[in-house]
């Protein structure tokens, strides 16, 4: 026997599914599986290389606060490297307005089929000195064959 409260499970269930098929008209990378590089737009491209930055600026900062009492010197590059990504953040995230308006379109690597992926290593608290130097090496490398391609298009 329905109860009187079912129908409205009913229309909420029917208003997510209008409301995912909308987003996912407006943002298709909502929609089912990822997006290949070369079919984002450039607004997808610079919301990608904000999102990108942000991530980047975080990692360095963790990668800091965890070398600060032990390698205060190397912390140091860190922070500075940190705060680099968030300048180059904020850059683009005027760009982005200038262009796009303030919505920015909430694109990240995993939405991406063929981008590169950030392997979670600074989820390991026990990480060497090299090693965090080795995982910023290859962040810098992946971020500048990013802009390359970018640019390219």
């Amino acid at each position: 026997m329905a109860r009187p409260d079912d129908k409205r499970v009913m229309r909420s269930g029917a208003s997510c599914a209008f409301l995912h098929r909308s987003m996912t008209s407006l943002i298709p990378f909502l929609g089912a599986g990822r997006r290949r590089f070369d079919s984002l737009t450039p607004q997808e491209i610079l919301a990608l290389a904000i999102s990108s930055e942000e991530e980047d600026g975080t990692i360095y900062a963790l990668y800091a606060s965890r070398l600060r009492e032990q390698y205060p010197a190397s912390a140091a590059v860190f922070d500075a490297m940190a705060a680099e990504e968030n300048d180059h953040r904020r850059r683009l995230i005027d760009l982005y307005r200038a262009r796009y308006g303030d919505l920015i379109l909430p694109i990240r690597r995993e939405h991406v089929a063929d981008f590169y992926q950030r392997k979670p290593v600074w989820l390991v608290e026990n990480l060497s000195l090299e090693r965090i130097r080795e995982e910023a090496r290859a962040m810098e490398q992946q971020a500048r064959t990013f802009y390359i391609a970018a640019a390219s298009r």
